[in-house]
């Protein structure tokens, strides 16, 4: 019987063929596309360390187990020690500003945190602003290359 309803929702909205658990690729799939500025080869690092038997089988985490007569015999809790959002920061490689993560008092859902180094931390998502609009620029030049080359083909169609 599932007791976390949207811990369930959230797992079943990736497990794409709807088994009960994660493939190994179904997780490196949504760590690499969650932008966690990991490389492939670190997404594979950690979901070998998640896995067992090459999956994740995440009604483990969900479901409550009950006996035959509808008592609960286990219910899953949460971790003891979790590490603090710093630590795993730092193991990834981000270098946000540390007065970015502490909590605002005001309890704004729409919170935006800045760092020195251009780190952006919106609504828990950190973003490097800098390397996006370096994206956004060479996206820019390439839609320009793009329609130039567009302008010359049309100009030597209506030649011929």
């Amino acid at each position: 019987m599932v007791s976390n309803r949207s811990l369930f929702e959230s797992f079943a909205m990736f497990d794409v063929n709807l088994c009960g658990y994660l493939n190994e690729r179904d997780l490196e799939d949504i760590i690499f596309n969650s932008e966690l500025s990991v490389t492939r080869a670190q997404v594979q690092k950690l979901t070998h360390k998640l896995m067992s038997r090459e999956k994740i089988n995440y009604r483990h985490l969900t479901d409550v187990l009950v006996d035959s007569d509808g008592n609960v015999r286990f219910t899953p809790g949460e971790c003891e020690n979790p590490p603090d959002v710093a630590s795993l920061l730092k193991g990834f490689g981000f270098h946000a500003y540390k007065s970015s993560l502490e909590v605002q008092s005001n309890g704004d859902a729409n919170q935006m945190s800045s760092s020195i180094d251009g780190t952006v931390i919106i609504n828990g998502n950190v973003v490097n602003v800098s390397q996006k609009l370096a994206l956004l620029k060479k996206s820019e030049i390439e839609r320009d290359q793009a329609k130039a080359t567009v302008a010359e083909q049309t100009a030597l169609i209506g030649k011929i």
